[in-house]
């Protein structure tokens, strides 16, 4: 698999090996019909950064750019004191749909 590390694309080459539970079931990521590209691609994901353990939490924007090699931003509500910056949240919001590019949202928790 490639991905993009710091702009770089980087391969990232992993077996079918996966760790699993007593009973053989996968400890982490499956997919409800069988697949494993959900698994190879969760181990890939943790091998290029060192262990399952590093891979908790993070925002969709981190994996974005590492998926896809593209630049990604941010957006807190937090940070959005001001009805201005509201404003111009969605401004960003509405360019963005019109330039077709993915959006994608979380939340903390």
């Amino acid at each position: 698999m490639r991905f993009f590390l710091n702009g770089q694309e980087t391969p990232v080459i992993v077996d079918d090996y996966l760790p699993c539970t007593a009973n053989g079931k996968p400890c982490f990521a499956t997919c409800r019909d069988g697949e494993l590209w959900v698994s190879l691609l969760e181990k890939a994901w943790a091998k290029l950064h060192g262990t399952y353990a590093r891979m908790e939490g993070g925002l969709p924007c981190f994996a974005a750019s590492h998926l896809m090699g593209v630049p990604s931003e941010s957006f807190s509500h937090e940070q959005m004191t001001t009805q201005e910056e509201v404003n111009d949240f969605f401004k960003t919001l509405k360019l963005a749909d019109k330039k077709n590019f993915i959006m994608m949202a979380a939340s903390h928790g």
